[in-house]
């Protein structure tokens, strides 16, 4: 099932060009016998031009319910399998990042025990685990988010941030390959928040949809 939803989201495009083409060829017919029948002078020509009529209706029917069904597929059924949504694409990557800093180790050690950030959750060295941002790092502007899933099985993965103490996580983006120390595939616009401190979350699931321990790390977010 998964593999057909697959199939369906990564060929939306041509589905609804194709269903487009149809629908011109069908709706132009139905304009030309609806003309037909009302210059007929005899009985059966007006028949024969109703049915002809009748027919490309019923195609134009059957196109919309195949373009509405393609929707629902898309929109809908993605919600419940994340690695169908559309991922990040490349001209999301022509965004620069800006005026992004992290945390020195001198910094760091100068911290008091109260400042110093809890230690990341749930991250595999080498694994699975966030390479930019670092867990306690400083960020503003937009962020190139980078990290390493090398899960076997991956099903798929996707990333989301929340203030610190909140409860509800905000989805980033997703994907559904295996990432070595690179940019996961979308941006994270920290301008558009108020600065303090956020949460970043990596979760990943298998291809039987059993998610994986998460990766949570600890962010602070300052003004640009």
């Amino acid at each position: 099932m998964d593999i057909l939803f697959r199939f369906i989201k990564e060929f939306e495009g041509w589905f609804y060009f194709f269903a487009g083409i149809i629908a011109i060829y069908f709706l132009r017919r139905f304009i030309l016998t609806w003309r037909e029948m009302q210059v007929a002078l005899f009985g059966l020509e007006k028949e024969v031009a109703r049915q002809k009529m009748n027919a490309s209706l019923s195609i134009l029917i059957l196109i919309g319910i195949f373009i509405a069904a393609e929707f629902i597929m898309v929109t809908v059924i993605s919600v419940k399998y994340p690695n169908l949504m559309a991922i990040p694409s490349p001209t999301m990557q022509v965004l620069q990042s800006t005026s992004i800093s992290t945390l020195s180790p001198q910094s760091l050690s100068a911290l008091s025990t109260s400042q110093v950030f809890p230690l990341s959750e749930g991250c595999i060295d080498g694994k699975f685990e966030w390479t930019f941002p670092r867990n306690g790092s400083r960020v503003s502007g937009t962020v190139e988010l980078k990290g390493t899933i090398k899960i076997e099985n991956l099903g798929f993965y996707k990333y989301d941030y929340k203030p610190a103490g909140e409860v509800n996580w905000i989805t980033i983006a997703g994907g559904d390959q295996i990432v070595e120390d690179n940019v996961l595939g979308g941006l994270w616009q920290t301008e558009k928040l108020i600065p303090g401190e956020y949460q970043l979350r990596l979760v990943a699931y298998d291809f039987q949809n059993k998610p994986l321990p998460d990766c949570v790390i600890n962010i602070t977010v300052i003004s640009p």
